[in-house]
């Protein structure tokens, strides 16, 4: 298998991660971002993570169907916890509130780095991770929106 499609979603925040990163996937779910990423050859490689078992075992399962094990790592973590050693370049956290991904941020300063960007996709209260960012020395790079049925949804790209 050489190929996973993604969601609009997804593809929108993939075209916002940089050609050659190491990502961090948090709230990966499925792995289905960074696998896709892996087999385009965009990224050198990925570490998933989420606080649930499930998504994890889902997460390996995929990455292993795919023989993308040697580039893909998995974490079962509470946000960023743990993260940081796989020293991430970009790190995506996607399909949260906004409130919550701020508060992954907070309970993670090491990503305040200038090197390391953001792509972050909230589902709720955007306006609460924009003041966030805002107050805490992120800028915002760039925006997607990707609709997919009725929904439409940001992607911020942020670097500190």
């Amino acid at each position: 298998m050489t190929e996973i499609t993604l969601s609009p979603r997804l593809r929108a925040a993939a075209e916002l991660v940089r050609n050659g990163a190491f990502v961090a996937d948090v709230g990966t779910d499925h792995a289905y971002l960074p696998i896709a990423l892996c087999l385009s050859g965009k990224i050198r490689g990925a570490v998933a993570s989420d606080i649930n078992k499930g998504p994890i075992e889902r997460a390996i399962e995929n990455i292993e169907k795919y023989g993308l094990g040697d580039k893909i790592s998995t974490v079962h973590t509470d946000g960023l916890r743990g993260i940081e050693p796989f020293s991430p370049e970009d790190v995506l956290i996607l399909g949260m509130g906004g409130e919550l991904i701020a508060s992954i941020l907070e309970d993670a300063p090491w990503v305040k780095n200038e090197r390391i960007r953001l792509i972050l996709q909230p589902m709720t209260l955007e306006y609460k991770l924009r003041e966030y960012l805002y107050k805490n020395g992120y800028e915002v790079r760039n925006e997607e929106i990707a609709i997919e049925g009725p929904k439409v949804y940001t992607i911020i790209c942020a670097s500190w």
